[in-house]
C-alpha cells in the first residue's frame, strides 16, 4: 500500500542524527535536559497541489509539533504542511 500525500502535504522519513556524546564532569538528569524542537526530514513525495516546487529526496528542517503521524493498516507515516518546512539543508 502506498500513502500518499494531500492538501498541500509532504510525505516525510525523519533522517537519523549521529550524536556525539560530550565528556562532562558532572552528570545531568534526563528530564532537566531540553528537548529539541526541530527534527531533519527527507522529503519521500509530495502533494500535487503544493505552491513550491519540492524535489523527493531533498532533506528539510521541520517543528516536531508539526508533524502528522497517520496510521493506516498498521503503516505509520509523517506528514507536514509545506508551509511548516522552516529550511532546506543543502549538500
Amino acid at each position: 500500500m502506498n500513502i500518499l500525500p494531500a492538501n498541500r502535504r509532504l510525505k516525510l522519513k525523519e533522517c537519523e542524527v549521529v550524536k556525539q556524546e560530550e565528556q562532562v564532569s558532572f552528570l545531568i538528569p534526563d528530564q532537566a535536559k531540553k528537548k529539541e524542537e526541530n527534527g531533519t526530514f527527507e522529503i519521500l513525495s509530495v502533494s500535487g497541489d503544493c505552491e513550491k516546487s519540492w524535489t523527493v529526496g531533498t532533506k528539510v528542517v521541520v517543528p516536531f509539533h508539526m508533524i502528522e503521524t497517520i496510521k493506516v493498516h498498521k503503516e505509520e507515516t509523517k506528514m507536514v504542511l509545506e508551509n511548516y518546512v522552516m529550511c532546506i539543508i543543502v549538500d
